[in-house]
């Protein structure tokens, strides 16, 4: 249901056979208050679709032999570019120590995700500091304080189902 209002919205790009399968599981795969902002098919390897949300940029696909993901957090995005001629292009999207390469999309549909990107990181940067921490934020804060072994595994996991409603 969800999958289909996003498509009618049109926050949806372009289509494909493992689209709609990718999209759902991104779907699934949200924080309680985290947004999709736009989605779009494309390949990292294999078909699938990659979604920018309100915190996040998450890429997803599926096929019969297995499915992978990919995640980079907008706050750590430190680039995204759009390479490609002839109508076909790749984003890439660079965070600190790590990558994320989409291929097979339409030159048009790249540059409307790096757009999407763009915005909504800069969304994120400006809000108030006096908001409540997001539910990533407080995930890495208690993750942080299991390293360093301030708590228990069983007080980081009770926090963990807590913060995300689990």
């Amino acid at each position: 249901m969800i999958a289909q209002e996003i498509i009618n919205n049109k926050t949806y790009l372009g289509s494909g056979p493992y689209s709609s399968k990718s999209l759902t599981e991104i779907i699934n795969m949200l924080f309680k208050d985290e947004k999709i902002l736009l989605v779009a098919s494309g390949s990292m390897e294999t078909n699938g679709c990659i979604a920018i949300t309100d915190k996040r940029v998450i890429f997803f696909a599926k096929n019969w032999l297995a499915s992978s993901s990919k995640s980079i957090n907008l706050t750590s995005v430190t680039s995204s570019n759009v390479q490609g001629m002839f109508g076909f292009s790749k984003i890439i999207v660079d965070a600190a120590g790590d990558k994320m390469t989409v291929t097979h999309m339409l030159t048009s549909d790249a540059e409307t995700i790096k757009s999407k990107i763009d915005e909504a990181k800069y969304n994120l940067e400006n809000v108030s500091s006096s908001s409540t921490p997001s539910e990533a934020d407080e995930l890495i804060k208690f993750a942080d304080l299991l390293s360093k072994g301030l708590i228990t595994e069983d007080e980081y996991n009770t926090k963990k189902k807590e913060i995300l409603g689990l």
